[in-house]
């Protein structure tokens, strides 16, 4: 999962995480924002850090097997069509 913080002191963040062991990795610091990569069971901990240093980390985008199941799923008349073309 890929997140963003628009807000807040960023070192304290991540410090905070990594005290916590939260492991964070592609990190990269935009104009004002940071963008990084983190495990979904990793997300649920961030609760506190993100209170502690008044951050607000947003999910920008979903990537897994879990989340592509899950478009499929949504999308079953495609995966059908996609299924029956290939037989």
């Amino acid at each position: 999962m890929i997140c963003t913080i628009s807000n807040g002191s960023y070192e304290r963040f991540m410090n905070m995480c990594r005290h916590q062991k939260i492991n964070l990795w592609d990190i990269t610091l935009k104009k004002n924002h940071v963008i990084f990569s983190i495990r979904i069971s990793d997300y649920r901990k961030l609760r506190p850090v993100a209170k502690k240093t008044k951050v607000v980390p947003h999910i920008k985008k979903l990537i897994g097997l879990p989340f592509v199941l899950a478009r499929c799923i949504r999308n079953w008349p495609f995966m059908m069509a996609v299924i029956l073309f290939s037989l």
